[in-house]
C-alpha cells in the first residue's frame, strides 16, 4: 500500500507541475543587466477578502536573466528589488505597470523588465537625551515617502546606535522626494531646529543626481531631533 500511495504522490507532484505555467526574461537597469536582484510576479486575482496577493520570487542570474516557475494561470505584477544596487521598484517607481497574463500551463519568455536606478536617501533620527532608551514605548515615529505609484511607502530602519538610528529610502535621482513624518508622542525639530507643530508633517527634499558608489553614500539627507514628549 505504502508503494501505491508514493506512485500516487509523485503522480500528483507532475500533474501539478505540468499544469502550471512560468514568465521568464530579463532584468536591466540603465541599459545594463541586473544579477541578484528578487524578480516577484503578484496574481492579479479578485475576491482575495483583503489577503496581499499570492506572490511567486525568483532572483536574476549575473546576466539578468530571472523565471518564475508554478505559476498558475492569471495576470501578474512585474516587481523588482535589490537594495545594494539602488534600485527603484518598478511597482512603485515606474510611471506604467509591468504585466504579463500567464495561460493554463503557457510559459511566457523574453520579457524585458526595467528598473531605474535611484539614489539612498538616509533619515537621521537624533535622540540626544536618550529619551527612547530610557522609554522605548514612546516611539511611534513612522516615515514614508510618496512614490509614482500607489500610497505611501514605510521608511525602513536601516541602523541603530546609541545616540539614534537611521532610515533609508531609494528614490528616483534628481527630484523632489516627498516624506510624511508622524509620531503622536514626541516633539521633533528639523535640521535647521525647527520644531514641528503638528504630528503630521510633510518634508519634500531634493534629492541628488548622483552615479556608482555614492548612490548609496550614508550620509544624511535628512536630520530630525527628539526634543522631548508632547506635552
Amino acid at each position: 500500500m505504502s508503494k501505491i500511495l508514493i506512485a500516487m504522490y509523485a503522480l500528483a507532484v507532475i500533474m501539478s507541475a505540468q499544469s502550471t505555467g512560468a514568465i521568464s526574461g530579463t532584468l536591466k537597469s540603465n541599459g545594463s543587466p541586473v544579477g541578484g536582484a528578487v524578480v516577484s510576479a503578484y496574481l492579479q486575482a479578485p475576491g482575495t477578502s483583503g489577503n496581499f496577493p499570492p506572490v511567486f520570487n525568483a532572483l536574476t542570474g549575473t546576466d539578468g536573466s530571472f523565471t518564475v516557475n508554478a505559476l498558475p494561470a492569471g495576470k501578474y505584477l512585474l516587481c523588482a528589488e535589490k537594495a545594494s544596487a539602488a534600485l527603484l521598484n518598478p511597482c512603485f517607481w515606474s510611471a506604467s505597470a509591468n504585466t504579463v497574463t500567464v495561460a493554463p500551463a503557457g510559459k511566457v519568455s523574453g520579457v524585458s523588465l526595467t528598473a531605474q536606478t535611484g539614489v539612498a536617501m538616509n533619515i537621521r533620527i537624533e535622540d540626544p537625551n536618550g529619551l527612547l532608551t530610557s522609554n522605548p514605548s514612546l516611539d511611534d515615529i513612522v516615515i514614508g515617502v510618496k512614490p509614482t505609484n500607489g500610497i505611501s511607502l514605510p521608511v525602513p530602519v536601516s541602523a541603530h546606535d546609541s545616540g539614534g538610528r537611521t532610515m533609508t529610502m531609494v528614490v528616483p535621482q534628481g527630484a523632489p522626494a516627498n516624506f510624511l513624518i508622524y509620531s503622536a508622542n514626541l516633539s521633533l525639530k528639523d535640521g535647521q531646529g525647527d520644531s514641528f507643530s503638528s504630528p503630521n508633517v510633510g518634508v519634500t527634499v531634493n534629492a541628488p543626481s548622483v552615479t556608482g558608489a555614492a548612490a548609496l553614500s550614508n550620509s544624511p539627507s535628512l536630520t530630525l531631533t527628539i526634543q522631548g514628549k508632547h506635552p
